[in-house]
């Protein structure tokens, strides 16, 4: 019989606890293998995918005709409106959409310093509500931009402001009827900054005469009837052709190219 002495206990205690040990570091090494693994994996899936500017730019240029109200063109499936096929290409790109609750001064302050309100690589429809700009606030590879869509029918060249004025910082589409194809412009190829200043002056004139014509107007009101004026401030466009129609116009590429620039410059 073999003897068993207190060395070979000794021995075969200490291989023991080196088995233990070396199989509780590879365990703890495979540990740490499959944690960095899982966080990149982790990282990967939170992090979404960038979006192609220029892709996105030639999209919108190749859109065909369509009213702000009702479907005008066979080319999208299911679109009832401008807004609805500007949206669907926006999907078709890699946009999803966001729903978060904004108010008009954090849209502003989102496109005025890059502040991103929204989730990254998502778009907002009607951001302000249905009757202010922008139509589309978005998030693109971390850079916000405000879209707003503009639609004519067959004699109208040229898109209607009206009261919302031009903003020079939001990206114009606009669509013509009679063109049935899509330009894109940036607000400040439009209108210039001391055009801006000027309008807004003449409107705290106007605003300042009719509250005078006003008080003039209550102290007439011999019928109780309670009749007052209110200036409504109407942007357009006056000249020929040259100068207001937007697709045959002089700068009509060089401000499609501008677009692409604003967009890229960001991606």
């Amino acid at each position: 019989m073999e003897s068993i002495t207190m060395e070979s206990i000794t021995m075969e205690s200490s291989t023991m606890e080196s088995s233990t040990m070396e199989s509780s570091t590879m365990e703890s090494s495979t540990m740490e293998q499959l944690t960095m693994e899982l966080s990149n994996i982790e990282l990967t899936i939170s992090e979404p995918s960038e979006i192609n500017a220029e892709n996105l730019h030639n999209a919108l240029l190749i859109m065909p005709y369509f009213r702000n109200h009702a479907a005008a063109s066979g080319a999208v499936h299911n679109v009832s409106n401008h807004e609805t096929a500007v949206e669907h290409v926006f999907r078709q790109h890699g946009f999803a959409e966001d729903k978060t609750k904004l108010t008009k001064n954090k849209v502003n302050q989102a496109l005025a310093h890059n502040i991103e309100v929204i989730s990254r690589n998502t778009f907002k429809s009607q951001p302000c509500g249905s009757h202010e700009s922008p139509d589309f606030l978005v998030n693109m590879n971390g850079r916000m931009f405000g879209f707003e869509c503009k639609s004519t029918t067959k004699k109208v060249s040229k898109p209607l402001y009206n009261s919302g004025s031009v903003k020079r910082n939001l990206i114009y589409i606009f669509t013509n009827e009679i063109e049935n194809a899509t330009t894109l412009y940036l607000g400040c190829d439009i209108i210039t900054h001391e055009q801006e200043k000027i309008i807004a002056e003449l409107i705290q004139k106007q605003r300042e005469l009719q509250s005078e014509y006003n008080k003039k107007l209550l102290d007439l009101d011999t019928n109780n009837r309670g009749i007052s004026y209110y200036t409504r401030p109407m942007i357009g466009q006056s000249g020929k052709s040259e100068k207001t129609n937007y697709f045959t116009h002089g700068d009509r590429k060089k401000c499609e190219d501008n677009v692409l620039k604003f967009l890229m410059t960001y991606e």
